[in-house]
């Protein structure tokens, strides 16, 4: 509300200063407010009762002062306030729903406002269904230990979770099975535990509960027993702009319970703790507190149940000024060509291309994937795995040979995909009417386990059946089919394991190739009698269309829809059609993603 009123305070100032010097108002600069495009949840999603995070866009116009904050309405009452991120990167929205509205239908918009008093509203999303949250709490991440004597340890873990009802703390000793020992209430995030021995070595794990189940368990985490780890190794800090630091480390530790990040300027005796990541981590950025121009040294410990081990130390120097990052990254997995797209808004001239990173997995470490050169805002990654989750992030190197900050992380899943299809099948007859020989193509250069091909007579109902398989380095086959003289329709597939591609083209022992084309089986002053060979396995219907010539109609109309084929040819007779007229026919095939058009054909109709 905040930036709202400021923008009612502004325009209430413009119109006051337009009536006494007659200075032109606000509305007459339109462009001055910034964009904000909502991708989901849209009209007629359905959310569930706490968290739904809202994908979206939002970036100022040009030469603008940057976004400032956005506001969420549900059903046109203000719900949430967000502000933009400190690093100008749009912050994470949320539409958060409580149960008072479980299996109600909602609407929200959301506006986004700038730092020049401009205001977008995303437009109001409606008809959206409000189910229960039925899904267990997410486990509690980052539990570490702190010993406070020889018989008392105090947890510490993050709430990683919007739905729990509370915490389990479940201990052991060293050997024994873990025990339940206590039932924390929702939004604890420490327990004390006290009473121990000192000669005992405990272990314990933390997990969140609800009505519909329990969490996985946190990392486990022990109090004693004389471990000793590595410290973590090459530390290395890198500015990122003025008021950021990136830090990497090699991890030599397996039983660290997590790092903490100290550092001090190079004037101070005293370290001061910058922050804490959880084990197995390797990087640690900064963005607390800094200055321009600055040095700055840091060290890293790894924090081990009874002991500490500490890093080498490492000096780094804040550049004098900030470079804006780049924002609105988006990842997209891309079906049709396998591959992750990536996208991003450049906020700067100041940049000289851009880093593009990548991790695999939630326990994964970013690694450079890839460069976009200047002004380039997109980027293909197409170096996947199956069944992965993948997150980036990117960066501007600058003219001034630093690097920005990272833009904001969004992750993409790749799925275990189907191969691709075979295409371009064709049939040639060997010994009339009983041999033929099958070719077919192959382009792509993915592993797959071979091809399968079917078969089906001219019998009307019949389905395609398995006939024949092959290895994948096989091209071309020569058949016998099973009773010379009928008509056969053979398609083939690429297979992997039990995934398969999609069907080739139909061909026919017919002598026909597959290819998509109608023909005009019979003419006569009542009507005319089309035929095209059903080539697709996966066409929702076809499109009979026509044109009158003789009308001078320049477009082609439906006049029939025709349900999906099973191979073969399908038929229509056209009864409307008029003596002495001259038609144009075409056939479209409707398929999910796309419409494929048969060549245009033109029937005469005679006046007899």
């Amino acid at each position: 509300m905040i930036y709202k009123k400021v923008l009612n305070i502004a325009l209430f100032i413009l119109l006051t200063l337009s009536f006494v010097k007659c200075v032109e108002s606000v509305s007459s600069n339109p462009g001055a407010v910034p964009t904000i495009t909502v991708k989901s949840p849209i009209s007629g999603d359905t959310v569930q009762v706490g968290k739904n995070e809202i994908k979206y866009v939002a970036a100022d116009f040009p030469g603008g002062d940057g976004l400032g904050a956005y506001e969420i309405y549900i059903d046109d009452a203000l719900s949430e306030e967000y502000k933009q991120n400190d690093d100008g990167t749009n912050p994470k929205l949320y539409l958060t729903i409580d149960s008072t509205y479980m299996n109600k239908k909602i609407s929200y918009y959301v506006i986004a406002y700038n730092n020049n008093g401009g205001a977008k509203n995303s437009g109001t999303f409606s008809n959206i269904f409000v189910r229960q949250n039925t899904d267990p709490p997410d486990k509690p991440v980052n539990l570490l230990l702190q010993k406070l004597s020889d018989s008392e340890v105090i947890l510490f873990w993050d709430d990683s979770s919007d739905n729990e009802n509370g915490f389990q703390i479940w201990r052991k000793e060293s050997g024994g099975q873990y025990k339940l020992i206590k039932d924390l209430a929702e939004n604890a995030t420490s327990y004390r535990d006290f009473g121990l021995s000192p000669f005992v070595n405990y272990f314990y794990k933390v997990r969140a509960f609800n009505q519909y189940g329990y969490s996985s368990f946190s990392n486990e985490i022990s109090s004693t027993g004389g471990q000793t780890g590595e410290a973590p190794s090459n530390l290395q800090a890198e500015a990122l702009g003025a008021s950021a630091v990136r830090l990497t480390w090699i991890d030599n530790s397996s039983i660290e319970n997590g790092f903490k990040i100290e550092k001090k300027q190079v004037s101070e005796d005293a370290w001061s703790t910058a922050g804490f990541v959880g084990p197995n981590v390797q990087e640690y950025i900064d963005a607390s507190n800094l200055l321009p121009g600055a040095t700055y040294k840091y060290r890293v410990i790894a924090l081990l149940s009874t002991s500490q081990a500490v890093s080498s130390e490492v000096t780094v120097t804040t550049s004098f000024n900030d470079i804006a990052a780049p924002a609105n990254l988006v990842a997209t997995f891309n079906s049709s060509t396998n591959s992750v797209d990536v996208s991003w808004t450049d906020r700067t001239l100041q940049e000289n291309g851009t880093i593009i990173e990548r991790k695999k997995g939630t326990a994964g470490t970013y690694a450079e994937i890839g460069r976009a050169l200047t002004d380039i805002t997109t980027f293909t990654d197409s170096d996947l795995e199956p069944e992965v989750i993948y997150s980036y992030r990117a960066q501007h190197s600058t003219t001034d040979g630093g690097k920005t900050n990272f833009s904001n992380s969004d992750t993409a899943y790749v799925p275990k995909l189907p191969p691709l299809p075979p295409s371009n099948l064709q049939i040639v007859e060997i010994i009339t009417n009983t041999s033929y020989g099958l070719i077919w193509e192959y382009t792509s250069d993915e592993d797959i386990d071979g091809f399968e091909l079917h078969i089906k007579d001219n019998t009307v109902g019949t389905d395609f059946t398995v006939y024949k398989l092959y290895s994948a380095d096989r091209i071309a086959d020569s058949i016998a089919v099973p009773t010379p003289g009928n008509e056969y329709f053979f398609k083939i597939r690429a297979f992997r394991g039990n995934n398969f591609s999609k069907f080739s083209n139909v061909v026919s022992t017919s002598g026909g190739t597959g290819l998509f084309s109608v023909i005009a089986l019979e003419t006569t002053s009542t009507h005319v009698v089309l035929r095209w060979n059903d080539a697709f396995s996966n066409e929702v219907g076809y499109r009979v269309q026509r044109l009158s010539v003789t009308a001078n109609e320049t477009e082609f109309k439906d006049i029939k829809l025709v349900a999906p084929g099973s191979g073969g040819n399908l038929l229509y007779q056209d009864d409307n059609v008029t003596r002495g007229i001259t038609y144009k026919y075409r056939i479209l095939a409707v398929l999910p993603t796309e419409i494929i058009s048969t060549e245009e054909i033109t029937v005469a109709i005679p006046n007899f």
